[in-house]
């Protein structure tokens, strides 16, 4: 039985969070791996490896060998190492993404496509020629159905090109674009969230050092910052009465599913 294979993507200098590798090399880090915190991570296939780097010409997939121990993320499509060999470099990429011979684009198992016969972009139906389509048969753009040929339609045989959305499991007046484009969601892009950052040595205390050994290989450690709903709570508790006012002035606004979904009480 072949060996499987494991995918690991670079940037154009061949680096990864700064650190920088060599094909044919051998890297190692001293204690376990820890997802998203401490090791060399990896997935299983080139096309995975475009959910986390861009899917440009710069981007660079190496085919790798984990030797030590291993941890998955059981919530995704990635893995960790201790660690890991560079055995070589995987020649276009996008093209090597496709599972599916008959999809056009890229990441078919178009682009990012998870169904088949797209030629589009994101798609996770079949026969889709349009972009972030979940349904079927879509000529259109982020269409949940099937056989729509406009955009943002979540029914079958829609051919509206900008259709009313609901809000608050309701219908209103809004478009999608007067939602990418309203006030309201311009200040809830500043609602923090939990997320990783990088932190290179140099701007590491001693005791992040002594809890990551493995900056002195990759030159910092991945911080996980944590926010929970007091953290969003304080947010809102911040924001001007009119910022406020402007978000509860969305179309059909409820408190209770505002803060279902963003766990802040107005």
């Amino acid at each position: 039985m072949p060996k499987k294979k494991f995918y690991k993507a670079f940037e154009n200098n061949l680096t990864c969070i700064g650190f920088q590798y060599e094909i044919g090399k051998t890297y190692k880090i001293e204690g376990l791996p820890i997802l998203c915190n401490r090791g060399f991570h990896f997935c299983d296939s080139v096309s995975d490896v475009y959910d986390y780097y861009s899917m440009s010409e710069d981007t660079r997939v190496c085919e790798v060998e984990p030797l030590g121990e291993i941890v998955k993320d059981t919530d995704g499509n990635k893995y960790v190492t201790n660690k890991i060999r560079i055995v070589r470099e995987i020649k276009n990429p996008r093209e090597a993404s496709n599972t599916n011979k008959t999809c056009t684009g890229y990441c078919n198992s178009g682009d990012r496509n998870s169904g088949d016969c797209n030629s589009g972009d994101y798609n996770s139906g079949d026969r889709n020629s349009g972009n972030c389509n979940s349904g079927d048969r879509n000529s259109g753009n982020r269409n949940s159905g099937d056989y729509n040929s406009g955009d943002y339609n979540s029914g079958v045989f829609c051919t509206n090109e900008n259709p009313k959305i609901n809000m608050f499991d309701a219908p209103s007046e809004w478009t999608m674009q007067d939602w990418l484009c309203s006030d309201a969601r311009e200040i809830l892009s500043g609602l923090p969230y939990t997320h990783t950052t990088f932190v290179w040595s140099g701007d590491m205390s001693e005791e992040e050092k002594e809890n990551h050994p493995e900056y002195k290989t990759i030159g910092g450690y991945l911080k996980t910052t944590m926010v929970t709903t007091n953290n969003k709570q304080a947010w809102w508790d911040n924001l001007t009465v009119a910022e406020k006012n402007v978000i509860k002035a969305l179309p059909n606004f409820d408190a209770d599913k505002f803060r279902k979904c963003t766990g802040i009480r107005v």
